[in-house]
């Protein structure tokens, strides 16, 4: 799809990358202006975006949501929003509402599609490796832009591309016929199933034994051998040791930090290198440098700036100004809503809130750009969460509150993820006078001592998401905050919602049920946790 090759992208790292911060600074305003003189065409942007040419007057700009550009162009249609007819129309799975639609040239193609190869070149892949892309097909813009990628470094590479649950198991069949698999992309659930598959011998078959049983309505014998049948020519032993070998696994969609384990059972020599992107984003940050668990942004794709998620979200309503702070003025520690300011052929985006709450680690961090000294200077951050995930109980724009204190839900992750044996969580909201918070737990395997184990997952809980109010502890105390501990067979009532989303055609990103869940009062609650509770 590209003359170039490797050589657009050692371009892309030279013009773009390496290169002084005012040099940077100076690139940013050009492409400020370029944006900005060019979006009055689309109506989207029309009588509500001045031409600017400095970092400085970004703030003087409204943000443009998705709900901006959704309205528009449902209204007014893509001639009269878009700068020019898309050649790709991406769309996400719809995980967190209804599917997003973001606009693409063939030139936005490549331009991402060589940002992620700067990636791939920086954290080690090299021409003559063999690569598995297990991305999403059309109309998720993962799988395309690893093919692209692929492309321009002229790499070997089996495509298998996902729609549904059932698109893995032909392609573990053809990825057990290769001979070597040097480089794995994958989305992080995508991985963790295939890295369990080939761990533990009944895994694949008894998850396609029970499969056939709920669906099918099979005997557990005729079962068993249709599943037998249905796998035969999936090799798990042979792909397990191809799998031993990989050197490089890049994931995108969510963290790896609750997978690892199964990960680094699996690939033992394996690299892991966390990306972050979106539909609308795809190449946003990556995880440069072995070791270390910032994201380095890619400043040559975006122009990014922080602001407080309140603002953001209010601003969402009423339109008003809002305050935001370039990546010139960042300092360590400093926190917020990322917003973004992008190029676009179709449709440029300009300071549009990404939903991502970030930290940063270093404002400018040096990361290595290969092994031939190259290098650039970016900002290190770390992703918190969803600026959505404040804990949602009263209020549409999703920045509820608990006792009057935010309380993020990347905090209750990482607290979930550091205390053993948990499978799967869910958090109620039940509503009443007064409302109280209660935790579900369900263990990988049956809790004995029940009222340990909550004591040491409450004390995580506490520990991680401590605010200078003392929430949490407070919300126990006053009896408003309660654990229930159940069985690890009440995993199935989860499985088989996945199962029923499966079902249903739903993309790879919806099948996984909502952990955060508002109930109008106790018996509400009772009957949202029956079954899981009955195992």
């Amino acid at each position: 799809m590209n003359e170039q090759g490797p050589a657009c992208v050692e371009e892309r790292i030279d013009t773009t990358l390496q290169i002084s911060r005012d040099a940077m600074i100076s690139r940013h305003n050009e492409m400020l202006r370029s944006i900005t003189s060019s979006v009055s065409r689309s109506a989207i942007y029309s009588g509500r975006v001045k031409e600017i040419s400095s970092l400085e007057d970004l703030s003087g700009l409204p943000l443009t949501s998705y709900q901006d550009i959704d309205a528009a162009v449902e209204r007014l249609g893509q001639e009269k929003c878009l700068l020019q007819t898309p050649d790709h129309i991406f769309q996400t799975s719809g995980s967190t509402g209804s599917p997003k639609r973001m606009y693409y040239s063939k030139g936005d193609a490549l331009r991402m599609a060589t940002d992620f190869a700067v990636i791939c070149r920086s954290v080690g892949v090299r021409k003559e490796d063999t690569g598995w892309n297990l991305g999403g097909a059309r109309p998720n813009v993962s799988g395309a832009l690893l093919e692209e990628t692929s492309e321009l470094l002229d790499l070997q590479v089996l495509h298998t591309l996902l729609t549904r649950e059932s698109d893995l198991m032909p392609a573990m069949r053809k990825a057990s016929r290769l001979d070597r698999i040097d480089v794995v992309a994958s989305a992080a659930l995508v991985l963790y199933f295939i890295s369990r598959s080939v761990r533990e011998p009944d895994f694949l078959q008894s998850t396609v034994r029970d499969k056939l049983k709920r669906d099918k309505h099979l005997p557990s014998l005729l079962a068993s051998v249709v599943a037998r049948l249905y796998i035969k020519n999936v090799n798990p032993q042979r792909l397990g040791k191809m799998l031993a070998k990989t050197r490089l696994a890049l994931t995108y969609a969510e963290p790896i930090t609750g997978y690892y384990s199964d990960y680094r059972g699996a690939m033992p020599e394996a690299r892991f290198v966390d990306v972050l992107g979106s539909t609308e984003n795809p190449v946003l940050a990556a995880q440069m440098e072995l070791g270390n668990k910032g994201l380095s942004l890619f400043l040559n794709a975006v122009i990014p700036e922080l602001a407080d998620p309140m603002e953001v979200a209010n601003a969402k309503q009423d339109g008003k100004q809002v305050k935001g702070v370039p990546w010139t003025e960042w300092q360590k520690g400093m926190q917020g809503e990322l917003l973004v300011t992008r190029p676009g052929d179709c449709l440029p985006l300009i300071r549009y809130p990404t939903g991502d709450m970030v930290e940063v680690i270093d404002p400018a961090h040096k990361v290595s750009l290969g092994d031939d000294g190259k290098s650039a200077v970016l900002p290190l951050i770390k992703v918190l969460g969803r600026s959505v995930d404040v804990l949602d109980f009263e209020v549409e724009d999703e920045m509820g509150c608990f006792l009057g204190n935010k309380i993020y839900t990347h905090n209750i992750h990482e607290a979930l993820q550091r205390s053993r044996n948990i499978r799967w969580w869910e958090l109620y909201n039940i509503k009443g006078s007064p409302g109280r918070l209660c935790f579900l737990i369900i263990p990988e395997n049956d809790v004995t001592d029940v009222e340990r184990f909550k004591k040491d997952v409450l004390g995580h809980l506490l520990k991680e998401c401590d605010d200078p109010h003392h929430t949490l502890e407070i919300g126990i105390e006053l009896g408003r905050l309660d654990l229930l501990v159940t069985k690890a067979a009440a995993y199935a009532a989860v499985q088989r919602e996945i199962d029923k989303r499966a079902r249903e055609g739903r993309a790879l990103g919806q099948l996984k049920p909502k952990r955060i869940r508002t109930v109008d009062g106790e018996e509400a609650f009772q009957e949202a946790i029956a079954e899981k509770m009955q195992q």
